[in-house]
């Protein structure tokens, strides 16, 4: 039996395709911009961290923002090279953000809006092992003093 690689991938869910709309853009940025705010919040005393650390976090920070929100006109995930490439990446870019920043606690809702595209893209399955592994970084990030 051949495999026909027109048809959408099993990574893929059909029935909760994500339309890449402006409300779920507008959405994600906002997310990401107020979890960012908590920079400016806080006293300069409260950060003990290196120089390059804050200037790498919002450079991150840009670079997730931008790949949530225009990501789904780069990368078509309906197949599952480029979903599977696109949630590697967020996940990658995600992990060294909750590493790098100095911001611990709220900081850490920046991973929902990965979480609500992987919901709306991915079939149940898949969108659990994404799940599972911002669960996991975002605890695991506790462990770093």
């Amino acid at each position: 039996m051949e495999k026909d690689f027109g048809q959408p991938s099993m990574l893929f869910d059909q029935h909760h395709r994500h339309t890449g709309s402006l409300y779920g853009a507008f959405a994600f940025g906002i997310l990401v911009l107020t979890c960012f705010a908590s920079y400016f919040t806080f006293s300069p005393r409260f950060f003990v961290v290196a120089d390059w650390a804050v200037p790498v976090s919002f450079t991150l920070g840009a670079a997730y923002a931008t790949l949530g929100i225009i990501g789904s006109s780069i990368f078509d995930c309906s197949r599952a090279m480029p979903a599977a490439l696109y949630y590697t990446l967020q996940c990658g870019i995600l992990t060294a953000l909750l590493f790098i920043s100095p911001i611990r606690g709220f900081f850490g809702v920046i991973v929902l809006p990965l979480m609500s595209q992987a919901i709306f893209d991915l079939r149940p399955r898949w969108a659990v092992v994404v799940g599972l592994y911002l669960f996991g970084i975002n605890t695991a990030v506790w462990g770093i003093p």
